[in-house]
């Protein structure tokens, strides 16, 4: 499920930058190739392999970030790492002023956008969480609640890039 997840947001965020954006966006293939020529694995973009340290996302490779750029001839480069989204199957609380509550039951995503420019200067990063209820009914839709929250997501990032992105004329 997490490979069909990955492989979601892998075509969904450039399809959505090209729509939202007036950037352009690398054809998959002439980034495939630039990977290849320059030895560099997607999970070494980040300074931890991409890998989530005590709760906390990776940071870009600011020099990695920078060959990758050269080699593809990109202007700048849209990193992302994902945390495993969470389901909640709902829970009472209790609150001392509030008293007794209930949680619904709810998907958790969590992501870690960045912006780097060619030459590996950070230019946005957004920390993003988004909260989804489950769907239902009488089967598990878990991997849709999960792309759910994943496309959500995407959504609130490109929203943090539009705020900053100058109109194009």
């Amino acid at each position: 499920m997490l490979q069909s997840l990955e492989q979601f947001v892998r075509t969904r965020l450039p399809a959505r930058v090209t729509t939202r954006t007036p950037f352009h966006v690398i054809d998959p293939d002439a980034l495939a190739r630039a990977f290849k020529a320059t030895g560099i694995a997607p999970a070494s973009l980040f300074q931890t392999g991409g890998k989530l340290k005590a709760g906390r996302f990776p940071l870009p490779d600011a020099h990695a970030v920078q060959r990758l750029a050269q080699e593809a001839h990109a202007d700048a480069v849209i990193l992302g790492a994902l945390d495993e989204p969470r389901k909640s199957n709902g829970h009472y609380t209790f609150d001392p002023l509030a008293g007794i509550g209930y949680d619904d039951p709810s998907v958790n995503g969590k992501a870690g956008y960045f912006v780097l420019l060619g030459d590996g200067t950070e230019v946005l990063h957004a920390y993003l969480e988004t909260i989804q209820p489950v769907s239902r009914g009488r089967r598990s839709h878990l991997l849709a609640d999960w792309t759910d929250v994943e496309g959500l997501i995407i959504e609130d990032f490109l929203d943090e890039l539009t705020r900053y992105t100058p109109q194009a004329h």
